[in-house]
């Protein structure tokens, strides 16, 4: 996969203890906020509408247009960017500089324009089960999303779209990133603005609070992730998988976000519809 999707990937697992704990002073503002404005107005103190009945979940009587605002709105509150940092910093954590970078590994592009169906007939599959992600490098995937709503949380970039990536974090939820990107030698290069949109499998009303925080979370670390700029190159294994490896661009390696990489595997494109019906594994040993 490439640096953007692993950056998500790994971080699923601060996310979790992050969504639950930590902001909780940005998460009640927000959520004040967006209750006020469907309930016609900001209100002090005691809530004689509810009185003392437990008011029902954000997300119950929210509007597509206000979910949309909701997510905007937390990926760019100062305190939940703030909570973010720490995982965004142990992830990009530097190493040393590495001479003639761009050169290594091989170029993705060429390699799977030789497979057959090129470039738009194959999708990178990661192997791992815990979070699920393919990646599209032909930017073309058009999947059958029949069995989703999706809500367009950044519009796609103006222009070509040189890449999609989908990933899956919890049942039946889904982001799909569309990306441009340039090449460097055998290197993808990615950085600035990309698109993304949610797919779910059942309605975001019925979300309870934390579920609603946890996934506007995973919304606000891919918004953080926007700004890298970062680049992926690829290799083969010994068992033909595919390994992927960061840099910055100036040929800085990224140790720590390098060491949870998973190989990947070819995957018809043809099956991606299939593949977005999976459910990522829970290790409920951990």
């Amino acid at each position: 996969m490439n640096a953007v999707t692993r950056a998500m990937a790994s971080a699923a697992a601060v996310l979790t203890a992050f969504a639950l704990s930590a902001p909780i002073a940005a998460q009640d503002d927000i959520s004040a906020a967006l209750q006020g404005e469907e309930e016609g107005g900001e209100k002090d103190g005691f809530d004689a509408t509810y009185g003392d009945t437990p008011k029902p979940p954000i997300a119950e009587n929210m509007s597509p247009d206000k979910l949309i605002v909701f997510f905007t709105t937390f990926a760019q509150n100062e305190d939940i960017v703030k909570g973010l940092r720490p995982a965004m910093d142990a992830l990009l954590v530097e190493g040393e500089k590495v001479e003639d970078w761009q050169d290594q590994g091989i170029d993705i592009l060429a390699h799977l324009a030789t497979r057959e169906g090129g470039v738009a007939g194959n999708i990178l599959r990661d192997t791992d089960v815990e979070v699920l992600s393919a990646i599209d490098l032909s930017g073309g995937a058009s999947p059958d999303l029949e069995p989703f709503e999706s809500y367009a949380l950044r519009p796609d970039p103006i222009g070509l779209v040189a890449e999609r990536g989908f990933i899956s974090f919890l049942p039946g939820v889904w982001f799909e990133v569309a990306s441009q990107r340039s090449q460097v030698g055998n290197a993808l290069c990615y950085g600035g603005y990309f698109g993304v949109t949610m797919h779910i499998r059942s309605s975001y009303t019925r979300w309870s609070d934390d579920q609603l925080i946890g996934i506007a979370s995973i919304f606000a670390l891919i918004d953080q992730l926007s700004a890298l700029d970062v680049c992926t190159l690829y290799s083969l294994d010994e068992e033909g998988r595919y390994i992927s490896r960061s840099f910055l661009p100036d040929g800085t390696d990224l140790p720590a976000l390098n060491a949870q990489n998973d190989p990947s595997f070819l995957m018809p494109a043809v099956d991606l519809d299939e593949f977005l019906l999976s459910v990522p594994k829970v290790d409920r040993s951990k």
